[in-house]
């Protein structure tokens, strides 16, 4: 392939126009002028070149790929009629492809083509007659591939947008590979471009989905919103909820978004404000138990309203059209600075910084809300690299199965489209070992010449397109209005609750910020009706996002926790606090070695562990000792440690061997140790004992 000449960077605003004569003025007509990540991505996507462009939220960004990138094929096809497919877009949600569609349809229509959606919620798809420009989800791309992969191969153009929310994760990994299976099944090689809000490392993003080659554009003009903070005292979901009614007394035309870590407290703070009288009527609840529905509504009626209260998880972190809101509330520190971006940036969208309050339960939430907007403010994001999964190898080789018209496949085609870097830590021997245990998990089935086809298990996950997706199944039950028979949601009924009602128990349940009175239980669906107050509800306790090892050493830092030290404190009850800031992991790694010391902990955070005795005195150990350690504790325990990992859906199929092999290429063993040998324990007497 001839290497591509760079680009200029310095063309102006009428030269970059004059490249664009068919897209300009869909695109960028009723704009005053270009942004600086338009100006920059433009000419060097004309150029040919796999592009990343890095810039802050509503920048322009997705307007600075699509435009260059039809234009380029409108000139390639001067004459003749675009072959569609032509531009395939990814998405990381559904609620991201929707607005997508809503912003780009009219100027993909102005430049004379067809612009459509295919989700699992809604879907524009026809086979036969395909539209120019395809915007998808993850799962829903990978639906395309096994069902009509002949449709895709005029492709000659993919853009992943919000690239840096799917980094690190397992529908990242499976996007790497559907890029891979993209660029083999198209005619032509696609050209690939993708969207990233600002984030460190955005070279190695970069290198890892568009590839050794990709340019980064950031334009050094381009400014990131600057945080605004208040913090808050709220011990309870009252205290939390009287927070929020202060702050909508301010003004009776305000509309407030308050996010929660978790869907319990969701339910509890809406119910709680609901019964307010000053927001009685304009309190809404939103989180991933609550049916499809229901969440639409919850987002058409906040969108229309002027004034009201909408608590929710990280479901309306972005993406979701619901109008402008003048002030975002934290119920509780988020798990890492990206979301935290997130989440304030729902607020005031048009102005030049951000303004959040943010409510803490005791002084190290305070001090953690603190340190994140530190981070924040500075672009610090702290990320935490896991390497390629193996469970999105069993996921992919189920898709691939599915694409071959034949039925059938091999370890090895399976490793050829793995990414690169996947394809260097994982052998075609390793692809060999999957394929054995999804032949043991019944998933599929040898033949012949070392080709396995679909047993019957996995051809059920096909026909309920569950085979499509890295994310776990719920065991939650169904919640469904008695009266109109619509879904309400979800819930999670522990066994004695589930005996009870079906006993003839008729508890209420909070779901969606209402209360519903339980009528029945039947085909494992749980029928209400609407009620007064109700007792909070259970979900499904989905893994929290581990808080990184370098995030927990700045915070350390940040507090004037002095370097490689460990402090302990004895506590009135005989126990004794170990403060270490090494994360998520590392809390559960030094758990175990102090387990071998002859210390046992009760309860860990990524800040600090809580142990039966007395640390010792003396260091942990020489770094191989400790590391020998690690290994034998993750030999042992390396399911439990792996799920901190967020390892996706299949991984329960893997043999040991693999996972063992995935959490140590994840974890740099070797440096921890050498960090826990340096360390040296720091005792406090028991005058300063904690309560």
């Amino acid at each position: 392939m001839p290497e591509l000449a760079a680009p200029r960077c310095d063309l102006n605003e009428e030269e970059i126009r004059a490249l664009l004569p068919q897209t300009w003025h869909a695109f960028f007509a009723r704009f005053g002028r270009l942004r600086p990540i338009q100006r920059e991505a433009i000419p060097a996507i004309l150029a040919g070149h796999d592009v990343l462009a890095n810039a802050p939220t509503a920048s322009g960004k997705s307007e600075a790929l699509v435009a260059p990138l039809l234009e380029k094929l409108l000139q390639a096809h001067s004459g003749t009629q675009l072959t569609a497919p032509a531009l395939l877009v990814i998405a990381p949600t559904r609620a991201l492809v929707n607005d997508l569609h809503r912003r780009l349809h009219a100027p993909i229509g102005r430049c004379g083509l067809r612009c459509a959606i295919k989700t699992g919620d809604a879907s524009h798809f026809t086979p036969h007659d395909p539209p120019h420009v395809w915007i998808t989800t993850p799962e829903s791309c990978d639906s395309l591939l096994a069902r009509h992969p002949s449709v895709l191969r005029p492709l000659r153009a993919i853009m992943v947008d919000e690239v840096h929310l799917l980094a690190q994760s397992a529908r990242g990994d499976q996007v790497r590979c559907l890029l891979q299976r993209l660029t083999k099944l198209a005619i032509t090689a696609p050209q690939r471009c993708a969207a990233s809000a600002t984030v460190p490392n955005v070279q190695g993003l970069a290198q890892l989905f568009l590839g050794d080659s990709a340019q980064v554009i950031a334009p050094t003009d381009a400014t990131s919103r600057q945080v605004r903070h208040q913090t808050h005292l709220a011990h309870s979901h009252e205290e939390a909820a009287a927070a929020i009614e202060s702050l909508a007394r301010e003004s009776l035309r305000r509309k407030i978004l308050a996010f929660a870590n978790t869907r319990r407290d969701v339910e509890r703070v809406a119910a709680t404000l609901a019964n307010r009288d000053a927001l009685a009527g304009h309190v809404f609840a939103h989180h991933g138990s609550l049916a499809r529905e229901e969440r639409l509504r919850v987002e058409k009626s906040f969108l229309a309203t002027a004034r009201g209260v909408c608590v929710a998880t990280s479901t309306l972190e972005l993406g979701i059209d619901i109008g402008d809101v003048d002030r975002v509330v934290l119920l509780a520190p988020p798990p890492n600075v990206s979301s935290l971006l997130q989440r304030v940036g729902r607020g005031n969208r048009d102005a030049s910084e951000t303004h959040v309050l943010c409510l803490y339960k005791d002084p190290l939430e305070k001090q953690r809300f603190e340190h994140l907007v530190s981070c924040a403010n500075r672009v610090m994001l702290f990320p935490d690299p896991v390497a390629f999964r193996p469970s999105v190898m069993v996921q992919q080789a189920l898709s691939l199965l599915c694409q071959n018209p034949k039925g059938w496949l091999s370890p090895q085609a399976l490793h050829d489209r793995l990414p690169p870097d996947a394809q260097r830590l994982w052998s075609a021997a390793d692809s060999a070992e999957v394929f054995a245990a999804m032949h043991r998990a019944g998933l599929i089935r040898p033949i012949d010449h070392g080709r396995y086809t679909m047993e019957e298990k996995a051809a059920q996950l096909f026909r309920r397109g569950a085979m499509h997706s890295t994310i776990d199944d719920s065991p939650e039950t169904e919640v469904v209005d008695a009266t109109t028979g619509r879904s309400v949601g979800s819930v999670l009924l522990p066994s004695k609750q589930r005996q009870s009602i079906a006993e003839g128990a008729r508890p209420t349940l909070a779901l969606g910020g209402r209360g519903h009175a339980v009528t029945a239980m039947r085909d494992r669906k749980l029928f209400v009706t609407n009620s007064g107050t109700a007792e909070s509800c259970r979900f499904l306790s989905r893994e929290a996002p581990r808080y990184s090892y370098l995030l927990a050493q700045d915070f350390a830092r940040y507090l004037g926790h002095p370097e490689r030290t460990i402090t302990c404190h004895p506590t009135l009850e005989g126990l004794w606090h170990v403060d270490h800031y090494l994360g998520s992991i590392g809390s559960q790694l030094l758990g175990q070695v102090l387990h071998q010391a002859g210390v046992k902990s009760l309860q860990r955070t990524p800040f600090s562990l809580l142990a039966e005795q007395r640390p010792p005195s003396a260091s942990l150990g020489t770094a191989p000792e400790i590391l020998r350690t690690l290994e034998r504790t993750l030999a042992k325990r390396h399911r439990d440690i792996g799920r901190l990992l967020q390892p996706g859906n299949f991984a329960n199929i893997l043999p040991d061997a693999l996972l063992y092999k995935w959490i140590c290429a994840s974890l740099d063993l070797p440096a921890f140790a050498a960090r826990l040998a340096e360390a040296t324990f720091v005792f406090q007497s028991e005058s300063h004992a904690h309560p």
